[in-house]
């Protein structure tokens, strides 16, 4: 009873909402969600799961969220962002804490300390909200396999750790068109590859794959970069020497 009459966005409360929560979620100063809906009480003690509640009026425009570092932080998000975040990632519905590690080149651990409100085995991260994925001063460290090749980011987790060269994957990228390209097989692309699946069905774009591996191609046997560069030229010798 008492929500206000110009509403024009609600919110079905649920059994883990709290007042907080919605705060954070639509940048709601607590003082005004209490205006608008008086019933939930000024301390948030009457606010019922399964009841809708107010959380925008007409005319009424939430307030970007500065930390103070002169960049303005996105909304919705979860409460207890770190303060000095730089960078945000929208979170979608396949988006897990494991591929936003990968793309990021970001432990676990850190993302968990700058967005505490996913819980220390991500099992609060909530679709449709910002998550902080760097802050100011911090860098990722490139990924050293150990065998002098720097391994670009991002890359799904399970690489193989002897990958000499890398390939980025497009939109138009499919894992026939790489196979083709680079004259290698599936298992082989599969095998250096494990996250894309045995049915290519998880080949993410904007992300690098593995096309060639220490040892495994002629080229790179030799130590010979053309040949894992220039695939065609590589066919072409290949086909010279076996004949």
């Amino acid at each position: 009873d008492g929500m206000v009459k110009t509403c024009n966005k609600f919110h079905l409360v649920k059994t883990t909402t709290t007042c907080a929560s919605i705060e954070s979620y639509y940048t709601l100063p607590l003082a005004t969600f209490y205006k608008w809906n008086p019933a939930v009480g000024t301390n948030c003690q009457s606010l019922l799961a399964s009841y809708y509640v107010c959380v925008g009026v007409i005319g009424w425009e939430p307030t970007p969220t500065d930390p103070g570092n002169g960049i303005a932080t996105p909304s919705p998000i979860q409460s207890g962002m770190v303060k000095t975040c730089n960078k945000f990632h929208l979170v979608k519905s396949t988006t897990t804490c494991a591929s936003i590690e990968s793309y990021y080149t970001l432990p676990l651990a850190t993302f968990y300390k700058w967005n505490p409100a996913m819980g220390t085995k991500c099992q609060a991260l909530q679709t449709n909200t910002y998550v902080c994925v760097s802050i100011i001063g911090w860098k990722p460290t490139p990924t050293d396999p150990g065998n002098g090749i720097s391994t670009p980011t991002p890359i799904q987790s399970g690489m193989t750790k002897s990958c000499k060269k890398f390939h980025l994957v497009k939109t138009t990228t499919t894992c026939a068109s790489t196979q083709e390209y680079y004259s290698i097989t599936f298992a082989n692309l599969y095998k250096w590859n494990p996250p894309i699946g045995s049915k290519c069905t998880t080949l993410w774009a904007q992300y690098y794959v593995c096309c060639c591996f220490i040892m495994r191609l002629w080229g790179c046997i030799l130590g010979s970069s053309w040949l894992c560069s220039f695939p065609s030229l590589a066919r072409l010798w290949l086909s010279n020497v076996a004949n």
